[in-house]
């Protein structure tokens, strides 16, 4: 049998969790020992995520726009996502109305938890895309990566071809790097649980068992 296979298969991903687990709790000293390592590979993993997340936004909106065949598609698409975020909001709205919950906080209070919408959306826009990137802010790189797919998808020119073309050799190029990692998924996870689990008291971990 192959050995990716076995080495990726869920049920060894299993043992390994399973493994770190009784690692952390039966020899804290090994757990502790093998934890940076686990980590390393956790930060790796991690490091693959937001690019790919950026660059598969990028790419769908756009090529939805730039296709002659799915173009058409992407109205009815946008007024069904639209419609999933209004009608959370009308809810909660309707909520707040007939429960009226909060009565009585100080208005720093009520000014400190929230703006509505207008408040929201002043949050997830990113003043500076950089600082929003560093800061691992995710809604913000998602709205900033919506919104360069749409205007590079609306981009009629050949202008446009240039830049989807790095945005797709990104996304592989991240890809490959994950399916790497993902072979190693395995290991990976039993050194960082093994490190986990030896930090927390044993006494709590068996209480949370009963």
């Amino acid at each position: 049998m192959n050995v990716k296979r076995i080495v990726t298969d869920p049920k060894t991903v299993l043992v390994a969790v399973a493994g770190g687990f009784l690692i952390g709790l039966f020899a804290k000293p090994l757990g502790a020992a093998l934890y940076p390592i686990g980590s390393i590979y956790i930060a790796f993993l991690s490091m693959c995520l937001l690019p790919i997340l950026i660059t598969a936004i990028v790419i769908g909106i756009a090529g939805l726009l730039r296709d002659d065949n799915t173009r058409p598609l992407f109205k009815p698409m946008a007024g069904l996502y639209v419609v999933g975020l209004l009608l959370p909001c009308i809810v909660g709205i309707a909520t707040a109305t007939l429960l009226s919950p909060g009565t009585g906080l100080s208005p720093d209070t009520e000014r400190s938890i929230g703006g509505g919408i207008l408040g929201f959306l002043a949050q997830i826009i990113p003043t500076n895309p950089f600082e929003a990137l560093s800061a691992n802010q995710v809604m913000s790189v998602v709205f900033l990566s919506v919104s360069l797919g749409l205007a590079l998808g609306t981009i009629r020119r050949d202008t446009a071809q240039p830049a989807l073309a790095f945005f797709q050799a990104i996304y592989d190029a991240f890809m490959q790097l994950f399916r790497w990692a993902i072979v190693l998924l395995a290991p990976g996870l039993l050194l960082f649980i093994s490190g986990v689990v030896a930090k927390i008291d044993a006494e709590v971990l068996l209480a949370l068992t009963k």
